[in-house]
């Protein structure tokens, strides 16, 4: 809300150099630039409802005058910002369909149930409609992107949502790696550097209106690296995730840069381990027959794997493998138990980080360090278990075209 204010006051030039008017957890603006004309969209609806409700109040005597005190405060400004999420939120039960339709064409009951999954998921609307985060949009962008790379040859447009979600939030960054190796598997090199420079070209022209006396092509990306990925997250090895670093160092408030009895930062050790998973999930995905199921499995374990293994990683951060675990089960019906359990538990990590409402006896089981130490245990498990399965039926190519939940 702060920033979409400041937009409003002060102009976008130099935006990312100018500190907030009103500071929380950073002084300084830390989101790319498509979530800040979100923010600014937000702030401007806001504004043209308060001006609508007072001229109405001014023409009309019959209008409620106490209405005006209602959209001018706080609350309502802040339901004004959530209506982005929430509507994230209907668009992934939304391209869910479509992915079921093609997916499980004739099973019309799990359609309905794909979308009821999204549409009634704790997680999803605790996260957004009720928080009031964001990462429901980048994701949003993502699955569109993945279903028009996977069912179209619109690979222009399916390069334009991918680039958007990265403009929204970098969490959409985990998701390069699968995207990017089947966009060259499909299309081939040519329309690859395409895509990727039209890309760059989006990229680029976004930062645009944040750029005073700076290079106009350099600047987008140092200030991608600096001002928005470093500053996005308190720079510890976990961020109240529920994953292997709670099991490494509870309560888990080490530096990620702090030099591990490994020798390297614990930053590098959540690389290298993110790095494997998703190096051996690209490798089974080129030599699977199914591609599409397997490209879809394979982005479920590159986003579970980045909450498991990277630092910084918040709790809200499971919502990024969820839509992707749901696809797979459409076709795997031996998965929903491990859909279920994973969503108990990303639920338990939200509320874990926001206990609102309060709920005094399931705050004092979940505050309690063995309990997530256990929680934790079990989900870095429960991680381990499935991909060391889906590594031993894939190893070889010729059983690769099936999976181990068959």
């Amino acid at each position: 809300m702060a920033w979409g204010k400041d937009m409003w006051l002060r102009g976008l030039s130099n935006f990312y150099d100018l500190r907030s008017s009103e500071v929380y957890a950073s002084a300084y603006p830390n989101y790319p630039p498509l979530a800040n004309y979100l923010f600014f969209a937000c702030y401007l609806l806001r504004l043209v409802i308060f001006k609508l409700a007072w001229w109405l109040n001014i023409a009309f005597p019959i209008f409620p005058s106490k209405l005006i005190l209602f959209i001018d405060s706080r609350v309502f400004e802040a339901a004004c910002f959530k209506l982005p999420a929430i509507l994230a939120d209907l668009g992934i039960a939304g391209v869910v369909y479509l992915f079921a339709k093609k997916l499980a064409p004739k099973n019309n009951w799990a359609k309905k149930l794909a979308v009821l999954s999204v549409l009634f998921h704790p997680t999803f609307f605790y996260n957004s409609a009720y928080w009031g985060q964001i990462d429901a949009i980048p994701l949003f962008f993502v699955l569109v992107a993945s279903y028009l790379l996977l069912f179209s040859s619109r690979y222009f447009t399916s390069a334009m949502f991918f680039i958007a979600a990265i403009l929204v939030k970098p969490t959409a960054l985990v998701f390069v790696l699968p995207y990017s190796v089947y966009f060259l598997w499909k299309f081939g090199w040519i329309k690859s550097v395409r895509a990727f420079l039209l890309a760059q070209a989006v990229f680029i022209l976004s930062f645009l209106p944040y750029i005073s006396n700076q290079n106009v092509i350099f600047y987008p990306y140092i200030a991608y690296l600096k001002k928005i990925m470093e500053a996005q997250s308190l720079a510890y090895i976990t961020n109240n995730a529920f994953n292997f670093w709670m099991i490494v160092a509870p309560p888990a408030n080490i530096k990620d840069l702090v030099i591990s009895p490994l020798g390297i930062s614990y930053k590098a050790i959540g690389y290298i381990l993110f790095g494997i998973v998703g190096a051996l999930a690209i490798h089974y995905m080129l030599i699977a027959k199914d591609k599409i199921t397997v490209f879809i499995f394979a982005n479920f374990f590159v986003a579970y794997g980045a909450v498991i293994f990277l630092t910084r990683m918040h709790e809200r951060y499971w919502l990024l493998c969820l839509p992707f675990l749901l696809l797979f089960t459409l076709q795997n019906r031996h998965l929903w138990k491990w859909w279920i359990i994973i969503s108990f538990i990303s639920f338990l990590n939200l509320y874990h980080g926001w206990s609102v409402p309060r709920i005094e006896p399931l705050v004092f089981v979940l505050v309690n360090r063995y309990f997530v130490l256990l929680v934790s245990i079990v989900n870095t498990s429960i991680f381990i278990y499935l991909f060391v399965q889906y590594l031993m039926e894939n190893w070889r190519p010729k059983v690769s075209d099936r999976l181990f939940f068959n």
